[in-house]
């Protein structure tokens, strides 16, 4: 099974204002992206979060959400894609519900088989309080209990190997050479991400790859026999992995 993985395309009208985020190439770079030989006859395509930057309305959101998935679409049906949702993707006013259907995703947290593969896609942008975020710049992840209990349904349900995506960080990769998360790696992580490591660990002999985004760098680790992954950002010039496309072979 072949798997491609673009991580935090941050599409936006402009360039991060004196930042190195080239968001107004996010749906050209996309392109050229997957145009790539390597990209090609992919089985499954995953985005892990942040696919818009910011937005003022669901208006003007949609648009950038569907610029994003309109591209990727050439490529690939949505069948063949896991969206999942960053922490930019609520910096405007869409409520959950808008992001998901901008997107066409079946829920904001969900499941797919494929082949003897499980693809586990998690939402992490929820308050403290178990809310979902909206109108926020928060940077950390925090999942719920009702997604805790669904994640451990979800794995404990399956025969089959799994491959879990989130946005903010479940690993404890080392931030100090971060551009963004050095001086508070906090903002980097999930606030509770003991616990849902804790879950993971119990189905590790079925996990494959934990895959995470956020960070815009290439890191990896283990532990506790389960292998963490983060990607580089598609369109971030500090990142040392821009437009570099991502193949997992299982």
């Amino acid at each position: 099974m072949k798997i491609g993985v673009i991580n935090d395309t941050h599409n936006w009208y402009q360039d991060e204002p004196s930042g190195t985020r080239k968001c107004s190439y996010a749906v050209q770079w996309l392109d050229e992206v997957l145009n790539q030989p390597e990209m090609q006859n992919l089985d499954q395509l995953l985005f892990l979060g942040d696919i818009v930057h910011d937005y003022n309305d669901s208006s003007d959101g949609t648009t950038y959400f569907a610029q994003i998935k309109n591209k990727a679409n050439e490529y690939y049906p949505n069948d063949k894609i896991c969206w999942c949702l960053g922490n930019h993707d609520f910096f405007g006013d869409m409520t959950v519900e808008q992001v998901v259907s901008a997107l066409g995703m079946p829920s904001n947290y969900y499941y797919r088989d494929v082949g003897y593969i499980r693809f586990i896609i998690l939402d992490a942008q929820y308050n403290t309080d178990d809310t979902h975020r909206q109108n926020t710049t928060y940077s950390f992840g925090h999942i719920p209990e009702s997604e805790l209990n669904w994640l451990e349904q979800t794995l404990a349900s399956t025969e089959y190997n799994a491959i879990i995506g989130v946005h903010q960080l479940l690993a404890e990769t080392s931030m100090s050479d971060n551009k963004y998360f050095s001086s508070n790696p906090s903002n980097a992580r999930i606030d509770n991400r003991v616990e849902v490591r804790q879950i993971i660990e119990k189905y590790k002999d079925k996990v494959l790859y934990v895959l995470q985004g956020h960070s815009h760098f290439d890191r990896a680790s283990i532990i506790n026999g389960v292998l963490y992954m983060q990607f580089g950002s598609l369109v971030d010039t500090w990142s040392p992995e821009k437009k570099r496309t991502r193949i997992l072979t299982v």
